[in-house]
């Protein structure tokens, strides 16, 4: 259990991270 919310938390994680690199590159 607390290893699939571990692994949802380093999606969520990782796609923001994501899209903060987009913004940085677009802006």
């Amino acid at each position: 259990k607390s290893m699939k919310g571990f692994y949802f938390a380093k999606l969520y994680y990782e796609a923001k991270e994501y899209d903060l690199a987009k913004n940085v590159q677009w802006n």
